[in-house]
């Protein structure tokens, strides 16, 4: 009898070690830094990676806020996945060029504008303006490709920037 108890208690060790996902765990990284630290994710939670202007994060993210992105403007490629097997949160590949051109430029008034290829799944240009503002700055969003269903947005917190994107993308 105290065998089959011990039995059971090694499977359900064994069994629930097996349920949890393990990601990378750092949530901020340096440009040039790596990420060894591992965390045990619970069942409803996938592993994250997110690259910024500033550096990475890699943590575990609730599934239903998980969202795989990326853009492209230049000087910066922020993107974020999610994946759920363990340790999938490691840097990402790079992505191949797709064959779409965007135009981009550094400069305030964009006097020198260059050519930029896409690459992986971006495949939309788009034209941001920048400008400082008290909070309470209106946004139009959209919620498909066209743009059919536009509304206004109230900014939030530190959001001082609106972004106009349209579908336009050349090919080359």
């Amino acid at each position: 009898m105290a065998l089959q108890i011990i039995r059971v208690l090694l499977f359900t060790v064994f069994f629930s070690k097996a349920l949890t996902l393990e990601c990378y765990n750092c949530p901020t990284i340096a440009p040039s830094g790596t990420c060894t630290q591992t965390a045990n994710c619970s069942s409803n939670l996938q592993c994250s990676y997110k690259s910024t202007y500033n550096g990475d994060s890699k943590s575990c993210i609730d599934s239903a806020l998980c969202a795989n992105w990326s853009i492209n403007v230049g000087q910066y490629d922020v993107s974020s996945y999610c994946c759920a097997s363990n340790r999938c949160n490691n840097a990402p590949a790079a992505d191949p060029e797709n064959g779409l051109m965007c135009y981009t430029c550094s400069e305030t008034n964009c006097s020198n504008t260059q050519t930029l290829k896409c690459k992986g799944v971006d495949t939309q240009c788009f034209n941001a303006a920048a400008s400082d503002s008290e909070n309470g700055l209106m946004c139009y969003t959209c919620s498909d490709k066209n743009c059919s269903n536009t509304q206004t947005q109230k900014c939030k917190g530190e959001e001082n920037q609106c972004i106009t994107t349209t579908g336009d993308s050349m090919a080359y």
